[in-house]
């Protein structure tokens, strides 16, 4: 429940970050340049009331949101096929790096911490389930969320462009410029989505180890 919480708290933010992506798509393809003042005119025919695109807004959030698989998206931000979550290495690597962690009071409650990353992410698992509540680690796993489905949505909209590509604009130079940006962008936020996905995982420990 918690989780789908913070899923329609971020949805808006989401449909944002895809209309800003429409927006450039049609500047890049269609006007074949982009200025702020062909992008504002375009974006107020698509974000007004009664425009069509915000009707079915919420049907585009969700597609693209959940087209791909949760542990596809992690793969897809930790660039990692086997184990990627931070929760499989926060017991074996990640900790070590954070001074707030008192790493003998985990042991004293939890007793030897685990090796193997499917156990580190089970016990790991366990201490946010036990701390979810706590405000700091609810808005830290919800800028991860929101961040980690932005970051699935510009993989899929690179993915889904270089086709396009190909086939209808091989030899439009604006097409490569924004074949650039995607790239750039699906970096760019996996780079932070990583930042801030371990940073999550570690605060639920740091919280945890402020507990008697």
């Amino acid at each position: 429940m918690a989780q789908k919480s913070m899923k329609s708290h971020n949805s808006p933010k989401i449909w944002t970050f895809i209309l800003l992506n429409i927006v450039l798509a049609y500047c890049f393809l269609h006007l074949k340049e982009v200025t702020l003042e062909n992008a504002q005119s375009f974006y107020s025919s698509l974000s007004g009331k009664d425009s069509f695109v915000i009707l079915i807004s919420p049907l585009i959030t969700l597609f693209l949101n959940n087209i791909l698989s949760s542990g596809l998206k992690a793969k897809i931000v930790f660039w990692r096929i086997k184990n990627p979550l931070p929760g499989t290495r926060v017991f074996s690597k990640l900790i070590n790096n954070d001074p707030r962690i008192d790493k003998d009071l985990l042991e004293t409650k939890y007793g030897e911490l685990p090796v193997k990353p499917t156990e580190q992410n089970k016990l790991w698992y366990k201490i946010l389930k036990n701390n979810e509540e706590n405000i700091s680690i609810n808005n830290s796993h919800r800028t991860y969320l929101l961040l980690r489905d932005i970051t699935g949505i510009s993989f899929f909209l690179l993915v889904l462009f270089i086709p396009f590509y190909l086939f209808f604009f091989l030899k439009d130079i604006s097409a490569l410029y924004f074949i650039t940006y995607l790239i750039f962008q699906y970096i760019g936020f996996s780079i932070c989505t990583h930042n801030v996905g371990n940073r999550f995982t570690l605060n639920v420990l740091a919280i945890d180890s402020l507990k008697p």
